[in-house]
């Protein structure tokens, strides 16, 4: 489950980032990750509940944004949201496109106190 070191390299960066700003609390922690990122939501979740345990972060709001994936065609310039890795444009059918949303996984935000 890699989930659990992006978790845990997710609520360190969040300490580091709240440490250097003398905060005492992580209040909440706001995360944008892609439909295609190659992460399970529910595991992430999972596994932030256990990072983030024992740390100025325990009590911490954790908000994930899933981001949908969208490509544009190069072909017909149109421009279409990925389902279930159909890697092709829905309208042409080629396979030449350039995906513009859904690969994320970053930190968006943090409240600290």
């Amino acid at each position: 489950m890699h989930e659990l070191s992006i978790a845990i390299e997710i609520i360190e960066t969040s300490i580091k980032i709240a440490t250097s700003n003398q905060a005492s609390t992580i209040k909440e922690i706001e995360i944008d990750v892609g439909a295609i990122s190659g992460v399970d939501y529910d595991a992430l979740c999972v596994a932030l509940d256990s990072a983030k345990l024992n740390s100025m972060a325990e009590n911490a709001n954790i908000k994930i944004n899933k981001i949908f994936a969208k490509a544009l065609c190069e072909n017909c310039k149109k421009q279409f949201e990925i389902k279930e890795f159909e890697y092709f444009c829905p309208f042409c059918f080629s396979l030449n496109i350039d995906i513009i949303t859904g690969k994320e996984l970053k930190i968006k935000h943090i409240i600290i106190e």
